[in-house]
């Protein structure tokens, strides 16, 4: 994780030095009680969660989990939307006609509901970064609470 914001090389023996000096706490926990986590990162602020990890099965493959108060699995893409919405009908729709206007491809995704029920959590991965007009489109409909990109290199 840190590889992609360091300039210098990261490897296990630099790794906490690293965190440290960006102000993050690492704590490492093992426990036998998971056969399906192969091993997980998880990083956290006040608000979210985030957690990659590697899933077992009969293939070893990434997954990333995506949590607030719901949570949602999919697998790590070079280019994701994030989009908390009202839990309604309708609402997967409104997301996929405005990307589709827009001629962007969601090539994954997952939803999930919020405890109550009031809220979902969309994630989705698009076959290519979506423009910030695109984004503002988005946030700006009836129903979307907010709208996140994430990229990677």
């Amino acid at each position: 994780m840190l590889a992609s914001v360091s300039e210098e090389p990261v490897s296990y023996v630099n790794a906490p030095r690293l965190a440290e000096d960006r102000g993050l706490v690492v704590r490492e926990t093992q426990t036998s009680g998971s056969s399906d986590r192969a091993s997980l990162i998880t990083v956290c602020s006040s608000a979210h969660a985030v957690a990659g990890t590697l899933a077992s099965g009969d293939v070893t493959r990434p997954r990333s989990s995506w949590s607030t108060i719901t949570n949602v699995e999919v697998p790590p893409a070079q280019n994701m939307v994030i989009v908390r919405n009202d839990d309604r009908p309708g609402m997967i729709g409104v997301v996929g006609t405005v990307l589709g206007e827009a001629a962007v491809s969601i090539v994954n995704m997952a939803v999930g509901q919020t405890s109550g029920g009031k809220t979902a959590l969309m994630v989705l991965a698009t076959d290519r970064a979506v423009s910030e007009d695109v984004l503002a489109r988005l946030a700006g409909s009836a129903g979307i609470l907010d709208v996140h990109q994430v990229t990677t290199t």
